[in-house]
């Protein structure tokens, strides 16, 4: 399997060709790039700090294709993800007291803040990194969900508010990138009974629906999860994006349950509108039970391409998946 292009790559050589093709504003070019990069550093910096002094332990801080680890002491490396390509603060989960992560939260926009500050010096040098700074001031501190994709202050509002089903959902999401660990699916109880009891909004069900499918294929077969299987397959999200990895993940869960795959419900599956992973796994378990084998090898291969691929080898994600070639 092909691999993208490293972000690395692609920014330097878009900015060699801009500067090659605009030479009059060549300085202009690359000083509004750093100056960007800068605002979003100052604002992943704010998180890092805030947590750190509150005890939250950080894994990684991500801007451009600058990646700051801290998982093993501390390494500079290049990022290879263009999903985090804008900037990320990851921090490790474990034990983290409600009220660190909600100052955590508010110190990323709070320093955006403090960066904008500098538009009153009025410097032409630092007009592009003030403007940036505010902006994402604005739009990390606003209550903003975008189907699921939260922001600081969305996440900052459902903790002083004490949202329940939130923060369950946002515990879940966040053990989902953590590695593996004894910890790890502490929650399975609580959300079988969530998803028995309440309902549940469109972007959650399919991140309870994959957290209960890896504890599954992880620690091994889950009673309250054949017990809720029924009400699973009840919860058809309206929306088309979620709905169609909701028959994703409902297939998938069939497969494991029952040693079986329904032909009516993996033809409802649009393989084009998912990620590889997903894709190669419905690939490979459709060979397996509904073509009784055939092309099994070949599709194997590719799902064990896909996720070599993966640059987390210990991530939850492929220690989970590679259950399905086991």
């Amino acid at each position: 399997m092909k691999k993208l292009i490293s972000p690395v790559y692609v920014t330097l050589f878009s900015l060699f060709l801009l500067m090659i093709m605009y030479p009059s504003v060549r300085g202009t070019f690359a000083l509004s790039y750093i100056s960007i990069m800068l605002a979003i550093l100052f604002h992943e910096f704010g998180h890092f700090v805030v947590g750190y002094i509150n005890g939250v332990k950080p894994q990684y801080l991500i801007v451009g294709f600058i990646k700051f680890d801290f998982e093993k002491g501390f390494h500079i490396q290049f990022n290879n993800d263009w999903i985090y390509y804008g900037g990320i603060y990851r921090y490790k989960v474990a034990n983290c007291p409600e009220k660190a992560v909600l100052k955590l939260l508010i110190g990323g926009p709070l320093v955006s803040l403090i960066g904008s500050l500098v538009l009153f010096l009025k410097l032409d040098i630092l007009t592009v990194f003030g403007y940036c700074s505010f902006l994402l001031f604005l739009i990390t501190a606003l209550p903003l969900n975008f189907f699921g994709l939260c922001n600081d202050g969305f996440k900052s509002y459902k903790l002083l508010v004490r949202d329940n089903l939130f923060l369950l959902y946002q515990n879940v999401s966040n053990q989902l990138l953590q590695e593996y660990s004894d910890e790890t699916f502490d929650e399975v109880s609580k959300v079988c009974s969530t998803l028995e009891s309440q309902n549940v909004p469109d972007y959650m069900i399919n991140t309870f629906l994959l957290y209960l499918i890896y504890a599954w294929l992880l620690q091994g077969e889950v009673a309250q999860v054949r017990n809720l299987y029924q009400r699973l397959t009840e919860m058809e999200p309206s929306n088309q994006f979620n709905r169609n990895y909701y028959y994703c993940l409902l297939v998938t869960l069939e497969s494991l349950m029952y040693k079986r795959m329904s032909r009516d419900l993996f033809a409802k599956v649009n393989l084009d509108k998912l990620d590889k992973i997903s894709q190669k796994r419905l690939r490979y378990l459709s060979c397996l039970y509904l073509e009784r084998g055939q092309g099994i090898s070949e599709s194997k291969l590719v799902f064990q391409e896909v996720l070599a691929s993966y640059n987390k080898p210990n991530s939850i994600l492929v220690q989970a998946e590679q259950r399905f070639l086991a």
